[in-house]
């Protein structure tokens, strides 16, 4: 599994992002998303969002994993009007996947108990 870090600059490398970056200049990295079974096994592909702050839309890029990438039509943020999405800044993490998920594994059931993993 790629990191979140070798992720990006493998969506940075394909045509598809960068033909949609010429176009998209003002837009920044909002977020990865993936869902996770409960003992953190990717259930699907990565998803890696950008964000519109002129048109306040979102555009999704899924990983393909050893095809590439797909983008998905911009889409409507699911946010308060008066919310901002935030720039998601990559030279700020510190820490790996692993080992974010094992923090989250282990202070799960303290922080959110009546979620069901």
């Amino acid at each position: 599994m790629l990191s979140p870090h070798q992720l990006l600059q493998s969506l940075e490398q394909e045509p598809l992002f960068n033909d949609w970056r010429k176009h998209h200049q003002q837009s920044f990295l909002s977020h990865f998303f993936c869902p996770l079974s409960a003992k953190g096994d990717l259930k699907s592909d990565w998803e890696i969002g950008y964000y519109d702050p002129k048109s306040g839309k979102i555009t999704i890029f899924i990983e393909l994993p050893g095809k590439g990438f797909e983008i998905k039509p911009e889409d409507d943020v699911f946010k308060q009007e008066s919310d901002q999405v935030e720039r998601l800044e990559m030279k700020s993490v510190k820490i790996s996947f692993e080992e974010a998920l094992k923090v989250f594994l282990e202070k799960a059931p303290t922080e959110f108990p009546k979620e069901q993993l």
